[in-house]
């Protein structure tokens, strides 16, 4: 069966500059990691209903935010745009009343932007410096727009796959212009962009059912995809130095998996505690899995043996989890997963320190459909859920220790 009716979410940052910024956060006393991200996050919310199938992309500005929307009488794709030209280290006192005007200031200009998709779009997706978007939709096909500004440019259409491709997700540009995606037939298919062309670089037909979440490992650990299939397995695809690639199988949830996402490389509270002299001494590598198990699993990698091993087995849900998502960590002590569910519940997992318990709690009341996906900011203190309401609602963490509702972003507004 095709997927149904849904929502996807992603929150990133937008511009290079806050990217490179990112990536010397350590540098950033705590409080600043906490409130300088607040301008710098895009919302990508795709909503799939029943009807007639319109293949424009509409933009809506909302201040410093821009919100692009796939829609026609009943198909919806949405991204919530916001963000800043300057990242600033140091952050005034007031910046938590501007958190709250950046997010409610809309305005209503509208842009229209045509994919030239002949069916719905179910995955919208910028590249590492948002200067280009990739979509996937259930015409078999891959889009690639130039982003400029409020232009969007369609450059080229990647027909490879034979099937509705369900997710796109961008490498690391360390690596080059590389994009992988996911599809019904089972595929996954590795793009590589030289010279002004697409080119296919690898092809895993290993999985015997669709293939549902790709996840490109953090840029310290290589060049490494994991996927995620209706198999039940969880595939790992890691590109060597003679050029080939080395595929590893996981048998993670036996009726099904619907998710996988990777953990942060930095070790949980490496940044308060003196290195090593080894260089990857501070680097870990982890994923995490959600399946029609109900349950959540996390996998830890044993270097010597070179094999995957069941670390953790989280079990909070009593329905399908939908999607799980890791909170970035640039090295403080504690770690955030947030899983969402078929049961309309969304779950925060803690762990104090990396031999703690994961403990978890609700985060606010059940939500009145089922909640499809969740996706983290960049600093890790915002997180945004998509609801089949088709509503979005973006929540942070309060000094008490409290999830507070910022805002709600419905289909209409």
């Amino acid at each position: 069966m095709y997927n149904t009716a849904r929502t996807a979410v992603n929150i990133r940052c937008m511009n290079s500059e806050t990217r490179e910024t990112a990536e010397e956060i350590n540098e950033l006393a705590l409080e600043d990691m906490v409130q300088v991200y607040i301008d710098e996050k895009i919302c990508y919310i795709i909503v799939f209903h029943d009807g007639k199938i319109d293949s424009s992309l509409r933009v809506h500005t909302m201040s410093e935010t821009a919100l692009i929307q796939n829609t026609a009488e009943n198909y919806h794709s949405e991204a919530v745009a916001d963000s800043s030209d300057v990242l600033q280290s140091e952050v005034p006192s007031e910046a938590g009343d501007r958190t709250d005007e950046v997010l409610t200031s809309i305005t209503n200009a509208t842009q229209t932007i045509e994919t030239n998709h002949e069916d719905m779009i179910h995955d919208a997706q910028l590249d590492y410096y948002s200067r280009r978007l990739a979509t996937a939709s259930s015409d078999h096909t891959i889009k690639i727009f130039n982003v400029d500004g409020d232009n969007h440019t369609l450059t080229h259409t990647i027909t490879d796959n034979t099937a509705p491709v369900w997710q796109v997700t961008w490498a690391h540009p360390k690596f080059g212009t590389i994009l992988a995606s996911c599809a019904y037939d089972g595929r996954v298919l590795i793009f590589k962009e030289q010279n002004g062309t697409w080119t296919k670089i690898h092809e895993n037909n290993k999985h015997t059912a669709s293939v549902n979440s790709v996840a490109w490992a953090p840029h310290e650990l290589g060049a490494i995809l994991a996927c995620a299939s209706s198999d039940g397995k969880v595939s790992i695809h890691e590109y060597k130095d003679n050029g080939s690639w080395e595929t590893q199988m996981i048998d993670a949830h036996g009726i099904g998996c619907n998710a996988v996402t990777w953990a942060p490389a930095a070790i949980p509270g490496s940044l308060v505690q003196a290195s090593g002299g080894n260089p990857n001494v501070n680097v870990v590598k982890k994923i995490v899995s959600a399946g029609c198990d109900n349950l959540i699993k996390i996998w830890g990698y044993k270097e010597e043996t070179k094999t995957w091993y069941e670390e953790e087995t989280l079990d909070g849900h009593s329905d399908w989890v939908r999607d799980v998502a890791w909170a970035p960590n640039v090295g403080l002590p504690k770690s955030y997963l947030a899983s969402c569910s078929q049961d309309k519940s969304v779950l925060i997992w803690t762990q104090e320190h990396p031999k703690a318990e994961w403990t978890h709690k609700t985060l606010g009341e059940k939500f009145p459909d089922v909640v499809w996906r969740v996706s983290w900011s960049l600093s890790g203190n915002v997180l945004a859920v998509s609801c089949g309401d088709n509503k979005v609602t973006l929540w942070k963490e309060s000094p008490k220790g409290d999830w507070e509702l910022l805002q709600t972003v419905e289909e209409n507004a």
